[in-house]
């Protein structure tokens, strides 16, 4: 159940969005090379529409979900260090 809400929750690092970029970038790209050469050789704008879309569902398959190889490198932040003291109370002046 944890890594289906991981999935839902959508979180990936820096990296990972990197990654995500470069395959979706790379896949659209041949997507639309590989559907436009398909619409030439049969000269039907229907085989390019529905190749393309073919490929588009794919690419948002393998993109969209956070899987955990997304997120190899998370951010690490740091504790908060609080500067006040713990008994000052609000509104209240120190000189």
């Amino acid at each position: 159940m944890d890594q289906l809400n991981h999935l839902i929750e959508g979180t990936i690092d820096f990296e990972g969005q990197k990654t995500v970029e470069k395959v979706a970038t790379v896949g659209l790209t041949i997507g639309a090379i590989v559907s436009f050469i398909l619409g030439y050789l049969f000269q039907d704008i229907l085989y390019t529409v529905y190749s393309f879309g073919g490929f588009f569902a794919v690419v948002l398959l393998a993109t969209v979900p956070a899987f955990p190889f997304y997120n190899k490198n998370p951010v690490r932040y740091q504790e908060v260090v609080s500067k006040l003291p713990v008994n000052i109370q609000i509104g209240e002046v120190k000189n």
